[in-house]
């Protein structure tokens, strides 16, 4: 059967491929359509979704909408995959990642959940979440300190792990502090994934689609897109305009900046790398070059975590050793 007629039967839909900016999208004349693999979604209730897409698509703003089958379900098999399929929203309306635009996302968010809150808010679980995956890379270490000739990328990964488990630890008992003694008081909004510049980039076209959506603090996205700058190493002074932005549309608590800068200290890409190469996802030299790159990185980073840290945080304790690194650069 073709795909034409897979989607006819499950969606009841007479849907056609066509080529624009050299990808494939379904069209039914008059929309755009985009099918999306289900090992794609990240937050883990396809009907949540499915009702804050929808209502977004309702309200005009430039998100995808998950399209129901015709049994009322959010997935089809297609081709023998479970697929869902996305309706986009004003795909020709440009959309910049900046700051005013990403408040005004997770302001309308916010909105929706109040309305219908979800059940899988990712907050709480930061801690433990980042807990078990700095864990999981010591077993991981004293495992290749016991072998006789350990690789390229172990050998280095010996050496570098001290200094980005200290980073982790000092995260963690960053946030543990934090939800102690400074009360979050930001609602929940729909975040993304991993927000960077590219996410409302679809090839020529725009759209908010919900396979990047998780249910989380404001922070994530802020933090994510700020990780992301660093690494392209955009400037510093680009960077804070960025949540200059943000904040003169949404305020942000003194818990927020504070989540934010837990969020960057701890070396997501890093742990993210470690962990695709142990897990047999990553090859070893792009791998070993990659993690040279992150090395390369951290003496940035720290500056960059002292200069947020002494411009947002005045109220929030800092990490001693970020201090000095601040003082040195002066």
């Amino acid at each position: 059967m073709s795909l034409r007629d897979q989607l006819f039967a499950a969606y009841g839909l007479t849907l056609q491929e066509v080529r624009f900016y050299g990808r494939e999208w379904l069209t039914d004349g008059n929309r755009l359509y985009l099918l999306r693999d289900l090992s794609q979604f990240h937050h883990p209730d396809l009907r949540e979704l499915q009702y804050y897409s929808e209502a977004l698509f309702r309200r005009g703003e430039s998100v995808a909408y998950i399209v129901p089958t015709k049994t009322n379900e959010t997935t089809a098999k297609i081709a023998d995959n479970s697929v869902v399929l996305l309706l986009l929203n004003h795909p020709d309306r440009p959309l910049r990642t900046d700051g005013k635009t990403l408040a005004h996302f997770h302001q309308v968010g916010t909105a929706l959940l109040s309305e219908s809150p979800s059940r899988h808010y990712l907050l709480s679980g930061w801690r433990d979440f980042w807990a078990k995956r700095i864990d999981d890379l010591s077993m991981k270490w004293n495992d290749v300190e016991q072998k006789n000739v350990p690789s390229d990328y172990e050998t280095l990964f010996l050496e570098i792990f001290p200094y980005f488990s200290g980073r982790a630890e000092n995260a963690i008992q960053y946030v543990t502090d934090l939800f102690i003694d400074v009360p979050v008081t930001d609602q929940p909004v729909i975040a993304h994934h991993r927000f960077n510049e590219e996410c409302w980039r679809l090839d020529g076209f725009f759209s908010i689609t919900p396979d990047q959506w998780v249910i989380d603090h404001p922070a994530r996205d802020l933090a994510e897109w700020m990780r992301r700058a660093l690494l392209q190493n955009r400037s510093t002074s680009d960077i804070f305009a960025f949540v200059d932005q943000y904040v003169s549309q949404r305020v942000l608590s003194v818990s927020g900046l504070g989540l934010i800068f837990s969020r960057l200290l701890y070396p997501l890409l890093f742990i993210e790398n470690a962990e695709a190469f142990f897990d047999g996802r990553a090859d070893e030299q792009k791998a070993l070059a990659a993690l040279h790159e992150l090395l390369e990185q951290t003496d940035r980073e720290e500056r960059f975590l002292a200069a947020f840290g002494k411009r947002y945080m005045k109220t929030l304790p800092r990490i001693d050793w970020l201090a000095d690194t601040v003082k040195s650069s002066l």
